[in-house]
């Protein structure tokens, strides 16, 4: 069974996926567009994976260019929880501009400057800083 704050982070992925399909937004990761410097700090939403078919909602914080599975990109991505996830093997839909001030809302407790300078591991493991590397 679901609980209320998981249940509602489906439904915001499913509203943002959404718009993201109607209005062609921009795709990274596999087989798309390399990620640009530019993608640092925007909101993007997740392809669907193994045990989350929603996919996850987020803030680009680092790239880490052919470091994943299959030589894909490893992406950090800061969530609504505060959380920092590592995806892989993945595509990433850029949520438009016109929607950030109410994502910066719904972001409103959760760190915003992931920055350069900042030191970033995954499970502990293979630091590195800077958004793209």
């Amino acid at each position: 069974m679901r609980t209320k704050g998981k249940t509602h982070q489906v439904e915001l992925c499913k509203k943002y996926l959404k718009v993201c399909r109607e209005e062609g937004t921009e795709i990274r990761g596999i087989l798309r567009r390399p990620w640009q410097r530019s993608d640092k700090g925007k909101f993007v939403i997740t392809g669907p994976m193994i045990g989350n078919m929603s996919g996850v909602l987020g803030r680009v914080v680092q790239v880490r260019q052919k470091t994943g599975a299959f030589g894909t990109d490893t992406v950090l991505i800061r969530e609504q929880n505060g959380k920092l996830s590592s995806h892989e093997n993945q595509f990433f839909w850029i949520i438009p501009e016109e929607y950030e001030t109410e994502l910066q809302e719904l972001f409103r407790n959760v760190v915003e400057d992931d920055a350069d300078e900042e030191e970033y591991t995954i499970v502990g493991q293979d630091p590195v800083k800077g958004f793209l590397s």
